[in-house]
């Protein structure tokens, strides 16, 4: 895996802390397997804080 960029709107670090950001980004669970890590973001946000919009980019980048 290379590096790992996450662009987001306050809404996301509203239900997740940073922990559990890279928690989420370097481990998903299998339930959370089938759907981009982005996807994967935005729903644990919005499962815990659900009150502002959630906007979330991964960009990862491929090592040489």
């Amino acid at each position: 895996m290379g590096d790992l960029f996450l662009l987001c709107t306050d809404g996301l670090t509203d239900g997740l802390f940073d922990e559990q950001l890279l928690q989420r980004l370097r481990s998903p669970d299998a339930a959370e397997a089938a759907q981009n890590p982005a996807q994967r973001l935005v729903a644990a946000s919005l499962d815990r804080a659900g009150r502002d919009n959630t906007t979330a980019l991964v960009v990862e980048v491929a090592g040489g």
